[in-house]
């Protein structure tokens, strides 16, 4: 949005010429060109009547042309998100109200039946969704792992109306927070996949059969900078079970070194986990995450307390039948396991180097 007039007149020039645009200039020309566009069509916006949001009146040809989906008013992409379906590209993502910390992200509910199944997940656990007494015991203690739900809303995105999930922005509490997301699981692919999804699941990281997990993304702050350092899916993709130690080292080091308290808090939040996965035999996940998020800020109070552990996205998430609720959750929790023993080995290692 810095990007004045003649910027964006090269970029565009660039675009037209055939030149494949980098990220950044993407992204740059993507902004400028709604900013403008909602500027001049600022005299057409009026209140939806039957809704308490406005809606967008943006051209949507050119949106479409270039495959970027225009914004809704009063929103814009998170700009903390590390993995996952992101805005752009054509592609709806994370949204968050502009210039408000009000808390709350919203994620685009998928096409059916993903979409659909994370909503009827969410529903069951915000409030309760079982009149069984141990099954109500299980999902309480579930909703402290999860974001908060709080709805569902509709929103104008320039092309039509969509619904998303309201969820609890995980990040905001913190000041300046690194993240990191694990796709969890030794497959990520659910009963009802076809062939092909399940020969390209396998195909992007081999290694998660065996480990039960993978990075699929993360932000770690860099001190000499005072800017963040982002490691996609690729990196992840490129580390082993020989050198998946190194590559969460890389999330849990500071400019004071290994961060032990971290670890440690990390730790005993997934241990509690993993004990309520032991318990429960109801509930399935394939493709699901595991976020961790730590205060990297050192002007911050209680900087040692500011971490925290959630799992999200449940688009591959099922209530399993009465017949299977003698078995665990293997699938997950030997991905859950390893994590674990991972962290304890890094905190193991790093105590040992101290004399500790």
């Amino acid at each position: 949005r810095k990007f004045d007039q003649t910027s964006k007149l090269r970029l565009d020039s660039h675009s037209k010429a055939g030149r494949r645009l980098d990220e950044h200039e993407s992204w740059a020309l993507m902004f400028v060109t709604l900013d403008e566009e909602r500027w001049l069509a600022m005299s057409a916006v009026k209140e939806n009547a039957t809704s308490s949001e406005p809606t967008a009146q943006l051209p949507t040809e050119e949106s479409r042309l270039e495959g970027v989906l225009c914004l809704p008013n009063g929103y814009e992409p998170v700009p903390y998100q590390v993995a996952g379906h992101m805005y752009q590209h054509g592609k709806q993502g994370m949204l968050r109200r502009r210039g408000e910390e009000s808390g709350v992200l919203f994620k685009p509910v998928q096409d059916p039946p993903k979409g659909q199944r994370e909503v009827d997940f969410y529903q069951s656990i915000f409030p309760v969704g079982t009149d069984s007494p141990g099954e109500r015991e299980c999902v309480t203690r579930l909703r402290q792992f999860l974001p908060q739900f709080k709805g569902i809303r509709v929103l104008e995105n320039g092309v039509g109306r969509h619904d998303y999930l309201c969820l609890e922005d995980l990040v905001e509490p913190f000041h300046r927070s690194n993240i990191l997301d694990l796709k969890m699981g030794m497959r990520c692919w659910d009963d009802f996949a076809n062939e092909e999804k399940i020969r390209t699941e396998r195909e992007k990281y081999p290694p998660q059969e065996r480990l039960g997990y993978r990075i699929v993304g993360m932000r770690v702050h860099n001190s000499k900078s005072d800017s963040f350092d982002h490691y996609g899916k690729q990196y992840g993709r490129g580390l082993d079970e020989r050198s998946i130690l190194s590559g969460l080292r890389v999330f849990f080091t500071d400019m004071t070194g290994l961060r032990c308290d971290v670890l440690l808090a990390v730790s005993t939040r997934l241990k509690e986990l993993c004990a309520w996965f032991e318990e429960q035999h109801s509930l399935r996940f394939f493709g699901s995450s595991l976020l961790v998020l730590y205060e990297s800020a050192s002007n911050v109070v209680d900087r040692r307390c500011a971490v925290d552990v959630r799992m999200i996205d449940f688009a591959h998430t099922y209530w399993v039948g009465a017949d299977e609720t003698d078995s665990l959750d293997e699938n997950y929790l030997c991905g859950l396991r390893n994590v674990i023993a991972t962290l304890d080995q890094l905190l193991t290692t790093a105590e040992s180097s101290n004399g500790l």
